[in-house]
Protein backbone atom coordinates (compact mmCIF):
# COMPACT_ATOMS: atom_id res chain seq x y z
CA UNK A 1 0.00 0.00 0.00
CA UNK A 2 1.57 3.27 -1.02
CA UNK A 3 0.36 6.52 0.85
CA UNK A 4 0.23 9.48 -0.63
CA UNK A 5 0.37 13.17 1.72
CA UNK A 6 -0.55 16.31 -0.67
CA UNK A 7 -0.38 19.50 0.54
CA UNK A 8 1.37 22.66 1.78
CA UNK A 9 3.86 23.66 4.90
CA UNK A 10 1.63 21.95 7.41
CA UNK A 11 2.02 19.09 5.56
CA UNK A 12 5.75 19.27 5.10
CA UNK A 13 6.42 20.20 8.43
CA UNK A 14 9.56 18.47 9.48
CA UNK A 15 10.41 15.54 11.39
CA UNK A 16 7.71 15.99 13.65
CA UNK A 17 5.31 16.57 11.30
CA UNK A 18 1.96 14.17 10.79
CA UNK A 19 2.88 12.96 7.70
CA UNK A 20 6.37 11.93 9.19
CA UNK A 21 5.12 10.17 12.20
CA UNK A 22 2.33 7.94 9.78
CA UNK A 23 5.32 7.03 7.87
CA UNK A 24 7.26 5.89 11.35
CA UNK A 25 3.82 4.18 12.97
CA UNK A 26 3.69 2.12 9.50
CA UNK A 27 7.11 1.19 10.01
CA UNK A 28 6.76 0.34 13.34
CA UNK A 29 3.75 -1.86 12.66
CA UNK A 30 5.49 -3.83 10.91
CA UNK A 31 4.48 -2.97 7.48
CA UNK A 32 7.89 -1.43 6.26
CA UNK A 33 7.72 -3.57 3.09
CA UNK A 34 4.40 -3.23 2.30
CA UNK A 35 3.41 0.20 3.19
CA UNK A 36 5.46 3.32 1.75
CA UNK A 37 4.07 6.70 2.58
CA UNK A 38 5.37 9.99 0.72
CA UNK A 39 5.28 13.34 2.46
CA UNK A 40 4.40 15.67 -0.53
CA UNK A 41 3.79 18.79 1.11
CA UNK A 42 5.15 21.93 -0.17
CA UNK A 43 5.60 25.68 1.35
CA UNK A 44 3.36 28.63 0.07
CA UNK A 45 1.16 26.00 -1.80
CA UNK A 46 -3.24 27.05 -2.09
CA UNK A 47 -4.71 24.39 -4.29
CA UNK A 48 -3.58 25.98 -7.67
CA UNK A 49 0.13 24.95 -7.49
CA UNK A 50 -0.72 21.47 -5.80
CA UNK A 51 -2.99 21.07 -9.00
CA UNK A 52 -0.44 21.94 -11.41
CA UNK A 53 1.80 19.80 -9.72
CA UNK A 54 -0.70 16.85 -8.53
CA UNK A 55 0.23 14.27 -11.58
CA UNK A 56 3.71 14.58 -11.89
CA UNK A 57 4.26 14.21 -8.03
CA UNK A 58 1.88 10.89 -7.93
CA UNK A 59 2.12 9.05 -11.42
CA UNK A 60 6.84 9.06 -10.94
CA UNK A 61 5.88 6.86 -8.03
CA UNK A 62 3.48 4.57 -9.64
CA UNK A 63 0.01 4.43 -7.54
CA UNK A 64 -1.71 1.64 -7.54
CA UNK A 65 -5.26 0.29 -6.54
CA UNK A 66 -5.05 -0.06 -2.97
CA UNK A 67 -2.94 3.61 -2.52
CA UNK A 68 -4.28 6.01 -0.14
CA UNK A 69 -4.54 9.50 -1.44
CA UNK A 70 -4.78 12.15 1.97
CA UNK A 71 -5.21 15.93 0.97
CA UNK A 72 -4.49 18.63 3.43
CA UNK A 73 -5.07 21.86 1.43
CA UNK A 74 -6.73 25.50 2.07
CA UNK A 75 -5.18 27.45 4.22
CA UNK A 76 -2.70 29.66 1.73
CA UNK A 77 -5.65 29.73 -0.67
CA UNK A 78 -7.44 31.53 2.23
CA UNK A 79 -4.71 34.12 3.24
CA UNK A 80 -5.85 37.64 2.91
CA UNK A 81 -3.70 39.75 0.34
CA UNK A 82 -4.00 43.55 1.38
CA UNK A 83 -3.36 45.55 -1.54
CA UNK A 84 -6.24 42.97 -3.29
CA UNK A 85 -8.46 42.96 -0.65
CA UNK A 86 -9.31 39.44 -1.86
CA UNK A 87 -7.86 36.12 -1.01
CA UNK A 88 -4.97 34.67 -2.54
CA UNK A 89 -7.35 31.84 -4.38
CA UNK A 90 -11.20 32.90 -4.72
CA UNK A 91 -13.46 30.99 -3.10
CA UNK A 92 -14.89 29.90 -6.54
CA UNK A 93 -11.38 28.79 -8.22
CA UNK A 94 -11.03 26.76 -4.67
CA UNK A 95 -13.91 24.50 -5.46
CA UNK A 96 -13.08 24.31 -8.93
CA UNK A 97 -9.77 23.26 -7.91
CA UNK A 98 -10.77 20.75 -5.12
CA UNK A 99 -13.22 18.96 -7.88
CA UNK A 100 -10.26 18.82 -10.18
CA UNK A 101 -7.98 17.27 -7.55
CA UNK A 102 -10.71 15.24 -6.79
CA UNK A 103 -11.22 13.55 -10.14
CA UNK A 104 -7.39 13.02 -10.86
CA UNK A 105 -7.07 11.52 -7.61
CA UNK A 106 -10.27 9.26 -8.19
CA UNK A 107 -8.90 8.06 -11.40
CA UNK A 108 -5.37 6.61 -9.42
CA UNK A 109 -7.56 4.78 -6.58
CA UNK A 110 -11.06 5.36 -4.73
CA UNK A 111 -9.24 5.77 -1.25
CA UNK A 112 -9.42 9.55 -1.01
CA UNK A 113 -9.14 11.89 2.35
CA UNK A 114 -9.28 15.44 2.78
CA UNK A 115 -8.32 16.97 6.32
CA UNK A 116 -9.92 20.22 7.14
CA UNK A 117 -7.87 23.52 7.76
CA UNK A 118 -6.61 24.31 11.61
CA UNK A 119 -7.89 27.85 13.23
CA UNK A 120 -4.94 30.30 13.31
CA UNK A 121 -4.00 33.17 16.32
CA UNK A 122 -4.96 36.41 14.12
CA UNK A 123 -2.77 38.17 16.33
CA UNK A 124 0.65 36.97 15.00
CA UNK A 125 -0.25 36.35 11.38
CA UNK A 126 -2.23 39.96 10.38
CA UNK A 127 0.27 40.51 9.14
CA UNK A 128 2.25 37.58 8.54
CA UNK A 129 5.99 38.59 9.81
CA UNK A 130 7.42 37.88 6.72
CA UNK A 131 5.23 40.06 4.19
CA UNK A 132 2.86 43.03 5.36
CA UNK A 133 0.90 42.38 2.89
CA UNK A 134 -0.31 39.14 3.52
CA UNK A 135 -2.64 38.15 6.39
CA UNK A 136 -4.69 34.99 7.73
CA UNK A 137 -7.51 35.32 9.12
CA UNK A 138 -9.76 33.86 11.00
CA UNK A 139 -13.22 34.95 9.11
CA UNK A 140 -11.40 33.51 6.44
CA UNK A 141 -9.79 30.36 7.29
CA UNK A 142 -13.73 29.28 8.67
CA UNK A 143 -14.88 29.82 5.01
CA UNK A 144 -12.44 28.22 3.62
CA UNK A 145 -13.23 25.23 6.04
CA UNK A 146 -16.96 25.27 5.73
CA UNK A 147 -16.49 25.24 1.36
CA UNK A 148 -14.28 22.44 2.00
CA UNK A 149 -16.60 20.52 4.52
CA UNK A 150 -19.71 20.86 2.01
CA UNK A 151 -17.77 19.85 -0.92
CA UNK A 152 -16.63 16.41 0.96
CA UNK A 153 -20.40 15.57 1.54
CA UNK A 154 -21.70 16.30 -1.28
CA UNK A 155 -19.13 13.70 -3.05
CA UNK A 156 -18.96 11.29 0.05
CA UNK A 157 -15.70 11.65 0.41
CA UNK A 158 -14.36 10.83 3.75
CA UNK A 159 -13.74 14.23 6.13
CA UNK A 160 -11.30 14.57 8.84
CA UNK A 161 -12.59 17.43 10.54
CA UNK A 162 -9.18 19.43 12.47
CA UNK A 163 -10.11 22.72 12.90
CA UNK A 164 -13.13 22.09 16.33
CA UNK A 165 -10.71 19.84 17.45
CA UNK A 166 -7.88 22.17 17.83
CA UNK A 167 -10.19 24.70 18.94
CA UNK A 168 -11.44 22.12 21.51
CA UNK A 169 -8.15 21.16 22.67
CA UNK A 170 -6.61 24.94 23.39
CA UNK A 171 -5.19 25.58 19.61
CA UNK A 172 -2.99 28.57 21.08
CA UNK A 173 -1.33 25.47 22.70
CA UNK A 174 -0.89 23.84 19.53
CA UNK A 175 0.55 26.21 16.98
CA UNK A 176 4.20 27.33 17.30
CA UNK A 177 3.60 30.77 15.34
CA UNK A 178 0.00 31.51 14.84
CA UNK A 179 -0.72 29.48 11.67
CA UNK A 180 1.87 26.56 11.98
CA UNK A 181 1.40 23.77 14.44
CA UNK A 182 3.87 23.05 17.11
CA UNK A 183 4.41 18.89 17.79
CA UNK A 184 1.45 19.36 20.01
CA UNK A 185 -0.43 19.86 17.04
CA UNK A 186 1.14 17.81 14.72
CA UNK A 187 0.37 14.57 17.03
CA UNK A 188 -3.00 15.67 17.37
CA UNK A 189 -3.46 15.37 13.38
CA UNK A 190 -1.45 12.68 13.37
CA UNK A 191 -3.96 10.62 15.85
CA UNK A 192 -6.81 11.45 13.31
CA UNK A 193 -5.25 10.15 10.44
CA UNK A 194 -4.06 7.04 11.86
CA UNK A 195 -7.83 6.48 13.68
CA UNK A 196 -9.13 6.88 9.79
CA UNK A 197 -6.64 5.08 8.21
CA UNK A 198 -7.10 1.83 11.15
Amino acid sequence: MKIFCFGDSITYGGSYCWASQLRRYMEEKGKKDSANVYNLGVKGDSSRELLNRFENEIDVREPEEDSLIVFQIGINDSQWIKTKNNNRVQLEEFRQNLEKLWFKARQRTENIIFLGLTPVVESEVDPVDWNSNKAYRTKEVRKYEDELFRFCQQKDLKFIELYDLFLENGYNELLKDGIHPNEKGHEKIFEAVKKEIN
